[in-house]
């Protein structure tokens, strides 16, 4: 007689990761793109030593010009995104923004006081990104 027919759900995406950076707008790409050449050139004028020194801050101030266009591209995403996807990111990164403040100040008396050894800067950046990713997917993993 008549059939019922019941769409299968589309499945999850195996990685939540992938979903966030292919929804993530151009202007957030191409601040990250402007933001790197910015600090390759920073790099390239400080290893010269007949390049002034303003060069220097001039450069680090044109990445970070262009990371914060990158970054407020990205809040805009965000804002703009479902209920439950707007969540995960910023729980996850103000999660992630809190164990890396605190880890990073944690480490600053341990290097000052306990005479630990100085680790570089990027280290901090490394630790992170994996700290927001592993947040984003068990938040994301939560919200299913």
């Amino acid at each position: 007689m008549y059939k019922l027919e019941v769409e299968d759900p589309k499945p999850a995406t195996s990685n939540p990761l992938a979903s966030c950076y292919r929804s993530a707008p151009k202007s957030f790409w191409l601040g990250m793109g402007v933001y790197m050449l910015f600090v390759a050139a920073a790099t390239v004028t400080s290893m010269n030593a007949n390049a002034p020194h303003w060069l220097d801050f001039v450069f680090v101030g044109l990445a970070i010009a262009a990371a914060s266009y990158a970054i407020f591209g990205l809040r805009r995403s965000v804002k703009n995104s479902e209920g439950v996807e707007n969540h995960v990111y910023t729980e996850s990164t103000a999660l992630a923004f809190w164990m890396v403040m605190l880890a990073a100040l944690a480490w600053f008396f341990l290097e000052t006081f306990a005479d630990l050894p100085h680790i570089s800067a990027i280290w901090t950046w490394v630790y992170g990104l994996v700290v927001w990713s592993v947040l984003y997917a068990v938040e994301s993993r939560r919200m299913r």
